[in-house]
């Protein structure tokens, strides 16, 4: 915690002499006004830039006051800063009819994580018809981030922003282009069993969808217990990774 403490003098209560009245030791300085309180008393003021759970201790000088013993602090998180806000996972290619997932991390001005404002965060489909489209609720993951859906009815392309409040968090909004399921390639995992020192013969590609082009093995390995193999199609975006198991 990075902080810079400011000691001042405790305001003390003075008593008018023989007569009782009490006030702080700002309203009147002057005699016959004599101190009650103590001479050596501070107040300790400071600012905590990250939160969590910290013990502070007070010295004077080299000596711990408070016989030594700690002040537990729990600093939570401060107001969300759109600014620091970001949408950290999002697609510009979806599936039509699909639900597809959006998350966004919120930050404070001291770029700290904060949590419990799921109901604050909202989409916005630039100026495509809203009836073209679900939402669901952000759910709250309890480390600053958020994780929403929606689902696109209709093929085309637009504009999706993600708000906090009425402010639009970068990087949107993004271009998002809407496609038909088989756009997208589909790869399967391959269970095979087999007996020790045994070999059997499998097409790991039979169970695959490739949208355009023609599915390859580029790279593959194998260990005592596993197989490795690397799918690609003609669209880069759409290099998959295989585990068979034996």
């Amino acid at each position: 915690m990075s902080m810079c403490p400011v000691a001042r003098p405790a305001p003390s209560i003075k008593e008018a002499a023989g007569t009782g009245h009490r006030l702080s030791v700002d309203d009147k300085d002057s005699s016959p006004w004599r101190s009650k309180g103590p001479a050596s008393a501070f107040s300790i003021s400071y600012t905590a830039d990250k939160s969590g759970e910290y013990e502070i201790q007070v010295f004077c000088g080299n000596i711990p006051l408070n016989d030594g013993r700690s002040y537990l602090v729990n600093v939570s998180s401060g107001l969300v800063d759109a600014s620091s806000s970001t949408v950290v996972k999002i697609s510009s290619r979806v599936k039509r009819l699909v639900r597809n997932e959006v998350v966004v991390q919120l930050m404070d001005s001291f770029s700290n994580p904060a949590a419990s404002y799921r109901e604050r965060l909202s989409f916005k489909f630039g100026d495509a018809n809203s009836s073209g489209f679900l939402t669901w609720a952000f759910s709250d993951n309890g480390d600053g981030t958020y994780t929403g859906y929606y689902l696109a009815k209709d093929l085309g392309v637009f504009n999706l922003s993600v708000l906090f409040d009425d402010k639009i968090l970068s990087p949107s909004p993004v271009e998002i282009n809407i496609y038909e399921r088989e756009y997208f390639p589909e790869a399967h995992n391959d269970s095979i069993s087999v007996w020790e020192d045994e070999s059997i013969l499998f097409d790991v590609l039979s169970n695959d969808y490739v949208a355009t082009g023609e599915a390859v093995i580029i790279e593959s390995s194998n260990t005592i217990s596993w197989i490795t193999a690397t799918i690609w199609t003609s669209l880069p975006i759409h290099s998959v990774q295989r585990i068979l198991w034996e």
